[in-house]
């Protein structure tokens, strides 16, 4: 069997320095990129707001931050996903954040270096084979309305 996992992080209202919100959704077994209510229902969710405005934080902050809650999650529940399955697939639409975890885009900047490092080390942690992927942003729409509770919420 395969766990799918969907990130997003969210800057809202402005990038940078608004609400920085980030989600990640698992799904057992392969899920295609269906609409969230055709989709089975998650094993797993989280989401949260990780940022007030004006904390310097960007979008790409927040997808990494995503990836790397996922692969926090991964880490924790390994034991129980390994007797379960035998592969992760981590979806998100960010090219950036699966580029340069990969290796095939430069990290220039060193506050995502520091992420993309910590990515690469948690993905060594992990005894299952874990593949990042990157999707279009309608394909994602279960973590993105995540991010948007998350947002919604911290303002209310």
């Amino acid at each position: 069997m395969k766990l799918t996992i969907f990130c997003d992080g969210l800057t809202e209202p402005t990038n940078p320095n608004g609400y920085g919100c980030v989600a990640f959704v698992v799904f057992a077994g392969e899920v295609s990129g269906r609409r969230y209510a055709e989709r089975p229902l998650p094993v797993h969710q989280s989401y949260a707001c990780i940022a007030r405005p004006g904390a310097g934080i960007t979008n790409n902050v927040c997808e990494y931050r995503a990836v790397r809650g996922a692969l926090k999650w991964l880490i924790t529940n390994t034991h129980q996903a390994a007797k379960d399955c035998d592969e992760v697939e981590i979806r998100t639409d960010s090219q950036l954040v699966v580029k340069q975890v990969a290796g095939d885009w430069a990290t220039k900047a060193d506050h995502l270096r520091v992420f993309r490092d910590e990515c690469r080390q948690m993905l060594s942690q992990i005894r299952i084979p874990v593949r990042l992927r990157w999707i279009p942003r309608e394909e994602n729409d279960v973590a993105d309305a995540l991010t948007r509770v998350a947002y919604e919420k911290a303002r209310a």
